[in-house]
């Protein structure tokens, strides 16, 4: 019965390993390494494990908070929704980050970005 009693406890111990990944952020467009014309565009996020919400910075110590999306570390626009509009305005390499913060302006430790690299071109 001891036996037992261990083997389903190391079967727990899996599962809340598993629900414990923790949150992400990664694009679905655009793509990595994706040609972008040049002009007003939208990403389009995923964010799991992560409570996204209006951008209010008086909400110490909530589970829930936004995402700042910067063009070649240059904040863009902070938002609690998953697509985020950006303008490109000349050619050449880009680089997009997406990062998540907390409600009160923390950054999650440890952080919590995707990155993209981009290439604005005249069509």
């Amino acid at each position: 019965m001891l036996i037992m009693l261990a083997a389903l406890g190391c079967a727990h111990k899996d599962h809340a390993a598993d629900s414990t990944s923790g949150p992400s952020v990664a694009f679905l467009a655009p793509a990595d390494g994706e040609l972008v014309a040049l002009g007003e565009h939208t990403v389009s996020l995923v964010v799991e494990g992560f409570t996204l919400a209006e951008v209010e910075r008086h909400n110490e110590g909530t589970p829930e908070g936004f995402v700042r999306l910067s063009l070649d570390g240059e904040p863009v626009i902070e938002s609690g929704l998953t697509q985020l509009p950006y303008t490109l305005t000349d050619t050449g390499p880009h680089t997009l980050t997406a990062e998540l913060f907390y409600s009160d302006g923390d950054a999650l430790e440890p952080a919590v970005s995707a990155t993209v690299a981009i290439t604005g071109v005249v069509e």
